[in-house]
């Protein structure tokens, strides 16, 4: 999926991003929630941004995968107890060991909270109905065969997408790169290469949600006239 992402936003989103102006990285204040070496921004009741930083250095700038989060706070509550941050929204409830460090299995899970199609996901969980993205060249394809003169044919290998019939999906943009804060915007390396940036989607309708819930940080903000 990675090989698409880039493609895509190279070819597409690039010139909107180079062109932009404001700061829509920022998230509203009021939709995050740090402590100590973690940070979570509640960017809507379905996605969770999930970020851990030993320098507590917390990136707020645009990204190849994410360019807006400023975006109207959904309702939340945050809890605290017995050593364990807890954040709940409408449809999920994120549950994080304070103090523990890097996210792992053992520190950091997230349940839906519809019990006709309840999950709970951390980071040992994989998804087994990913219904795959898109290839990034058809170029010597034949139907679904590659085919090139001295060398084996092979079907036509999909990369994972966005879009599954297991109720989630993570994006992990952890050592994607970023924007700088140029007049015209041009790519650069995160100082700090040993971060989590994750960003939990909940999908309960995989042909539709995903791509609502992914649109809405993925794309520039209409300016209003």
């Amino acid at each position: 999926m990675k090989k698409n992402v880039l493609f895509f936003f190279f070819v597409i989103l690039f010139p909107l991003v180079a062109y932009s102006s404001g700061n829509d990285a920022v998230a509203n204040p009021a939709a995050v929630v740090e402590e100590g070496d973690v940070r979570f921004t509640v960017l809507t009741p379905r996605v969770i941004r999930m970020e851990w930083d030993s320098l507590h250095r917390f990136t707020d700038e645009r990204s190849f995968i994410v360019i807006n989060r400023n975006l109207p706070v959904p309702e939340f509550k945050k809890i605290i107890r017995g050593g364990k941050l807890t954040i709940r929204t409408d449809e999920l409830e994120l549950t994080y060991k304070l103090n523990t460090g890097k996210f792992s299995k053992e520190n950091l899970e997230i349940k839906y909270l519809n019990k006709k199609r309840a999950f709970t996901w951390n980071l040992s969980v994989t998804q087994k109905q990913n219904l795959k993205g898109t290839a990034r060249t058809l170029d010597r394809m034949d139907g679904t065969t590659f085919i090139k003169r001295n060398e084996p044919r092979h079907e036509l290998q999909l990369e994972d997408g966005i879009l599954s019939r297991d109720g989630w999906t993570l994006i992990d943009d952890s050592s994607g790169l970023l924007f700088d804060n140029s007049d015209f915007s041009w790519v650069k390396e995160r100082e700090n290469r040993t971060v989590q940036d994750l960003s939990l989607i909940h999908i309960s309708e995989p042909t539709r949600q995903a791509e609502i819930s992914y649109a809405v940080f993925c794309l520039k903000k209409k300016k209003q006239k």
